[in-house]
């Protein structure tokens, strides 16, 4: 089952029982960071599995894969063809028309023979709302969306509007928003949107933010974020900063602060690491959060670092914070400890 291996977890909107007491951290994380001491329960029948991942560039020219995008996501063992949900930030237009906009120091399009593989693979949601689908202006813009559309995927960030599914027992609101670029909404209209739909049984958010470059994020994400939570997020998916970032709780809800690059080019070969963000919800409103380690190959393609191991303490504390060493470990942790507020 996905759920193999280690998780922090938190308590579902219900009333939930304590199991155990919290972690201790690893020095070097950050006071609020979250850290696997333990997993998540196996996944059992009607549990819901969530992955989320960071920016996706479909550019032949950028990633060396297959003119037909046939391996694009072929060393991930097929693990969003398996869960319940998959978002990921798009972080180009999938476009024939436009022009390159000349605000922008450098504009990126990505091949339109990319999304259909991508869908393929397993990924359901792409967020549109960034810095970069706008690269060829609005008609590039619209064409991606219809694009997308066709291909199977559905399509977050084009307004204040959530897509709204259903996961097993659960109504769930996809929200996708971005606060950098032309194209960005400010908190006050981010946090009203969310409260409107509170009432669904999830809230779950991709956002762009952050600094270029950043390894932690910086006060006003983290404000930010409380006030997301606050209004009724209960997972929040961030990109924006290229590099991986914290995975945090806020009020048992769950942050993780930037997934990072997906599939991109290697740009340098000395920071190849990506995640998979992985939120599993048991149908009484229990939430597990984790993130899984991916490595972005040679050929700007990820691969899953150890399919069958999950997440653990290494791979978290080593995403908290850049200073944090922890000798990697192999196989799957313990069960994990659980939070109650």
């Amino acid at each position: 089952m996905l759920l193999a291996g280690a998780c922090s977890a938190d308590e579902g909107r219900a009333p939930l029982a304590t199991e155990g007491t919290t972690p201790a951290l690893p020095s070097g994380l950050p006071t609020d960071a979250t850290t696997a001491t333990s997993a998540a329960p196996t996944a059992n029948p009607g549990d819901i599995v969530i992955h989320a991942v960071g920016d996706v560039m479909l550019s032949t020219a950028f990633a060396d894969v297959e003119p037909d995008f046939s391996d694009l996501l072929s060393d991930m063992g097929g693990l969003f063809t398996t869960d319940d949900l998959t978002i990921a930030n798009l972080e180009c237009p999938v476009a024939e028309s436009g022009e390159p906009i000349p605000e922008r120091p450098f504009a990126l399009r990505c091949d339109v023979a990319g999304l259909e593989p991508l869908a393929n693979a397993g990924v359901d949601v792409v967020n549109v709302a960034n810095d970069a689908t706008g690269d060829y202006g609005v008609e590039a813009q619209a064409e991606t969306i219809e694009r997308a559309e066709a291909a199977g995927l559905t399509v977050i960030g084009t307004d204040a509007d959530p897509a709204i599914v259903q996961l097993g027992p659960h109504t769930a609101a996809l929200f996708g928003f971005s606060v950098v670029g032309p194209d960005a909404t400010d908190a006050a209209a981010i946090t009203a949107a969310i409260r409107a739909e509170a009432d669904n049984d999830l809230v779950l958010v991709s956002i762009h933010w952050g600094e270029p470059e950043d390894r932690d994020p910086n006060p006003s994400e983290v404000d930010l974020a409380e006030q997301l939570v606050n209004a009724g997020a209960d997972a929040v998916y961030g990109h924006g900063p290229h590099r991986l970032q914290s995975l945090r709780q806020i009020q048992n809800r769950w942050v993780a602060f930037s997934l990072g690059h997906f599939v991109w080019p290697l740009n340098n070969p000395n920071d190849p690491d990506s995640t998979v963000a992985l939120t599993t919800v048991t149908p009484d409103g229990r939430i597990a959060s984790c993130l899984l380690p991916a490595t972005i190959r040679t050929d700007g393609r990820p691969a899953l670092d150890r399919p069958d191991a999950g997440c653990d303490v290494a791979a978290e504390a080593a995403l908290g914070s850049p200073s944090t060493t922890v000798p990697p470990t192999s196989g799957p942790s313990t069960a994990p400890t659980t939070s109650d507020g």
